[in-house]
């Protein structure tokens, strides 16, 4: 087993955080590649979530500083020296931080705050530039979403009907059906959909629903 302890991963850790951070070395693209590379199991190798040494690798890499890292390269003063790429690699990057906090069970203000963030940055910026593989990654991002609360569903509503895209729409349907409402308040946030104008929205909180009810 490759890094079984936190101790022994602490070296590899520092390593990658250091390169991470040295903006335009050759590095910080291996290292954005080890980040992407978590990411992705997190979203396509679910049998490999609760393997420990994995999970500890990405409760100290996929963080909140590291998604404030990859909005900082992606910004318009960044961007202009980023190729497609590397710009699909740090979107990648904020889908598993996304990911990571649902595993992890963040919940609270300051994780909805930092969800809105992440969102809010991606879409609709990066879904109008005309680039298939770089909107399939922020659909993906917008498909995973996480709705666990009353505001988070809320939010998750909120951006569907807010768009006649129906490619965001079904994403947040998506959202909708993976969702893991903790609480009544969560359930009546989600029920609140049963009126939506977007039919996907509709169909996918029906079927909740009566998952609810067996």
């Amino acid at each position: 087993m490759f890094f079984p302890s936190e101790e022994a991963q602490s070296p590899l850790v520092s390593l990658l955080l250091r390169h991470y951070g040295n903006d335009g070395a050759p590095v910080q693209r291996y290292a954005e590649r080890f980040l992407v590379t978590l990411s992705s199991d997190l979203r396509d190798l679910r049998y490999l979530r609760d393997l420990r040494y994995l999970r500890d690798l990405r409760d100290q890499l996929l963080t909140q500083e590291h998604t404030r890292k990859a909005i900082y390269r992606l910004s318009p003063p960044m961007l202009v020296s980023i190729k497609q790429a590397e710009q699909i690699d740090l979107l990648t990057i904020l889908l598993g931080r996304l990911l990571q906090i649902v595993e992890a069970n963040k919940v609270g203000g300051p994780v909805e705050r930092e969800i809105q963030q992440i969102v809010h940055f991606v879409y609709p910026g990066f879904l109008s530039k005309g680039d298939d593989e770089i909107e399939e990654v922020v659909l993906d991002i917008l498909s995973y979403v996480p709705a666990r609360s009353a505001n988070e569903f809320r939010f998750v509503l909120e951006l569907a009907e807010n768009t006649m895209d129906e490619r965001v729409q079904r994403a947040c349907a998506s959202s909708l059906r993976n969702a893991e409402p903790q609480g009544d308040d969560a359930w009546d946030a989600l029920a609140e959909g049963k009126t939506s104008p977007v039919e996907a929205i509709r169909k996918v909180v029906e079927e909740r629903l009566k998952q609810r009810k067996k």
